[in-house]
Parts: structure tokens; sequence; C-alpha cells
């Protein structure tokens, strides 16, 4: 058996987090909470907080899921001269270079192994 990865181990945490709520109710005036799928924003904005965490702190990324809205803070600064008009702008320099290389290559790895995102 291998052992599940940091990535795996991570959206295994934070699944039952990452709903949104159904605009059916039940039998019981209940409404449904629906898991959202690895490609929607709000999983994609939980993977940038952790790609994008300064791994030098040992602080966890907070990750609130409110009615209207998620709110994800990660770990760290803005690093070297990046501000918020440069990405605003289209500048990106990425903390964790190998990091956001292997997020760049794993559908692809996935999609030539004949599998695909849960």
């Amino acid at each position: 058996m291998v052992d599940e990865g940091l990535i795996e181990k991570f959206a295994l945490t934070i699944e039952p987090f990452i709903t949104q709520e159904s605009p059916e109710i039940d039998e019981h005036m209940e409404g449904k909470r629906c898991p959202l799928s690895l490609g929607s924003s709000s999983w994609k904005t939980v993977i940038n907080a952790l790609v994008h965490r300064d791994w030098t702190r040992a602080v966890d990324i907070e990750a609130t899921n409110y009615s209207d809205r998620l709110e994800v803070i990660s770990p760290g600064k803005l690093q070297n001269s990046m501000t918020i008009s440069k990405m605003v702008a289209g500048q990106r320099s990425p903390r964790n270079t190998l990091i956001v290389k292997s997020f760049v290559i794993m559908p692809m790895l996935i999609h030539e192994a004949g599998g695909a995102p849960r």
C-alpha cells in the first residue's frame, strides 16, 4: 500500500467543508449540502493557499466556509517586491516553484494514467 501524498491528505481533510447548499429541501425541510468538484473555484482557492503558502512558518492555512463566501488565509506576506497592484496587472512571482510545477503537470499525469480527479 502506498501512503497518500500531502495533496491527497489535504483534499480528504478539507473535502467535507468545501460544499455548496442545494436549492432543494428534503421532506424534513432541511437543505442538502453537496460537495464541490475539484475543478471548482473553491477548490482552486484552497489548493492555491497550499501551493503558495510560506512553508518557513509553522502556521496553519485557515479556511472558513460561510453561507455566502469562502475565506482562505494562507500564512506569509507577499514576497519580495510583489504588490497587489502588480498581481492585478498580471505579474507573477511564485514562492514555491517546484510545488507550482508539480500542480501544472499533475492533471496531465492523471489523464495519461486514464484516471480523473474525484
